[in-house]
């Protein structure tokens, strides 16, 4: 009856320990996109100053060249979209099962997608001319997609048109 009761007693405590760590799987810290337009004035490249999004969903633009900051919260709909790609993605690299390289084109428009996971690692996606997720592969290359689509579609909105 013991060894039975020790087996049901490290059965539950592994399955404890396997919830606690898909738990703490996919988090991160800060999201940002960062574009550098080739022969524009920054003031109205889309995310020339930065875009970033935290934990809570509060969102920072800039500072600018003349240390303008705007900020604000993205509405609970929005923050949930984005909270499904980007655990996606930090777990995708969490996991170590992820390859990013920079996709070949005309260098007009330079971005950058940063993601800072809860343990303060950073990693970065680079494209050109918007094209950069696709070139991310591993477990789930389509959560890069869908987080490059949340963060330009959320860009679209809150990043002023000329800042």
């Amino acid at each position: 009856m013991k060894p039975v009761l020790i087996s049901l007693g490290l059965i539950l405590y592994l399955l404890n320990l396997a919830s606690i760590q898909a738990n703490s799987m996919g988090n991160w810290q800060q999201l940002s996109i960062k574009n550098s337009c080739i022969g524009m004035n920054p003031h109205i490249c889309l995310n020339a100053y930065g875009f970033r999004i935290d934990r809570s969903g509060h969102y920072t633009v800039g500072p600018n060249n003349s240390g303008k900051i705007l900020t604000g919260t993205l509405n609970p709909n929005e923050f949930s979209q984005l909270e499904n790609s980007a655990r996606l993605v930090a777990n995708a690299f969490l996991i170590g099962n992820v390859s990013c390289r920079t996709v070949p084109g005309l260098p007009d428009i330079q971005t950058l997608i940063k993601v800072k996971l809860e343990d303060g690692t950073n990693h970065v996606i680079r494209g050109i001319n918007g094209i950069y997720a696709t070139s991310c592969s591993g477990e789930n290359p389509g959560a890069f997609i869908k987080l490059n689509s949340e963060l330009n579609k959320l860009s679209l909105k809150y990043y002023p048109a000329s800042f």
